[in-house]
């Protein structure tokens, strides 16, 4: 019995959550898959979400003048790829370098334009729409949790990191969902948790919490030590399962999907709050949007059509979570504090979707 479980989770696993839901083997293949791709110059997506859609990886982003590569930028590469839309503003002299930290989200999974519907590639024009010249790096790694988000800012595979004014994070869904993921795999099946395998779950989510609570407090403080005058922004996570109605039998009764997933990611986001306060750096409440907004911005249902798991946004939920950011962004804005930088500094404004 205990096999046939074991079988069943890893199935849904496979067939319901492509992109890891922070499962260490998932990890290991995108750090491994970025690794290859920074050794070649360029990258190959999978369709499972692993890293990026082939199509995408060497296209070129016209709106923030950056080419677009699945490694770090190079400093040898070619400035003529630079936007002469910035050029035309009359202002060469003042860029403002945008890096944007984080997992699947950061990436833009399940866009079909990434380069223009990324809630990174959003909040950049947002800036160029207001006046500044704004060159956006993304380092958005599909699956990626706290631990490798911390590895690769180690490993200095987020090089802009420490040239960067503005930077945002989002980081920590892949460190806990899993737990709802493997609830919703015997909801799924008609089956009930056993109530070891229940307290096995919650005693994986209070260790992964904790897990996280170190990697954040140490990411924050790197990247403070890298660049003290960067403006750091941190992003809260929505509940991905917020419209499931699907319920889930555990020893003590019955709870639902959405319900559980809820505690999840507010636990998930208190800890991010207090060490952001800690930390002095600003959160985005992208939760309480998503909560709060009329629009149909989540994959995730389960309804006469039939059910999808899908833990993604779709294109609204996107500029849901660049219009949180920016709520943020705009509140000290001002032109005369962003950092000299100018166009002879910079790479070739790659993008650096790792």
């Amino acid at each position: 019995m205990q096999l046939k479980i074991i079988l069943l989770l890893a199935a849904f696993a496979i067939c319901v959550f492509p992109v890891g839901c922070g499962s260490k083997e998932s990890i290991d293949r995108d750090k491994t898959a970025v690794s290859q791709t920074e050794d070649s110059g360029t990258g190959n997506d999978k369709s499972n979400g692993d890293l990026r859609d082939n199509e995408n990886a060497a296209d070129t982003d016209n709106n923030s003048g950056a080419e677009q590569s699945t490694g770090n930028w190079s400093e040898e590469a070619d400035n003529s790829q630079q936007d002469t839309t910035d050029k035309e503003k009359g202002d060469t002299e003042e860029t403002m370098i945008y890096v944007a930290l984080g997992d699947s989200l950061t990436h833009g999974y399940g866009l079909a334009d990434k380069q223009k519907d990324r809630f990174s590639a959003v909040i950049a024009e947002k800036l160029r729409t207001d006046g500044y010249i704004c060159s956006e790096f993304n380092y958005g790694v599909d699956g990626l949790t706290s631990d490798g988000l911390l590895e690769m800012l180690n490993a200095g595979q987020c090089s802009m990191t420490g040239r960067a004014d503005l930077i945002t994070i989002d980081i920590g869904a892949n460190d806990v969902l899993h737990t709802a993921s493997m609830l919703a795999a015997y909801a799924m099946y008609d089956m009930a948790a056993p109530e070891d395998e229940y307290e096995s779950i919650q005693t994986e989510l209070d260790n992964s919490l904790d897990q996280y609570r170190s990697n954040f407090e140490t990411l924050i403080d790197n990247i403070k030590r890298e660049n003290p005058d960067a403006r750091i922004i941190c992003t809260t996570i929505y509940n991905p399962y917020k419209n499931l109605d699907m319920t889930i039998q555990v020893p003590d009764g019955e709870v639902s999907l959405s319900e559980y997933t809820d505690t999840v990611v507010t636990r998930l986001n208190n800890v991010m709050k207090e060490v952001a306060a800690d930390k002095g750096i600003e959160v985005a409440d992208s939760y309480t949007a998503f909560e709060l907004t009329n629009k149909t911005v989540l994959n995730a249902k389960n309804d006469a059509t039939g059910t999808n798991m899908d833990i993604h946004p779709n294109k609204d939920g996107y500029a849901l979570m660049a219009e949180a950011f920016y709520q943020v962004i705009k509140t000290s804005l001002d032109k005369g504090t962003q950092r000299k930088t100018t166009e002879n500094e910079l790479p070739s404004l790659t993008q650096c979707t790792a």
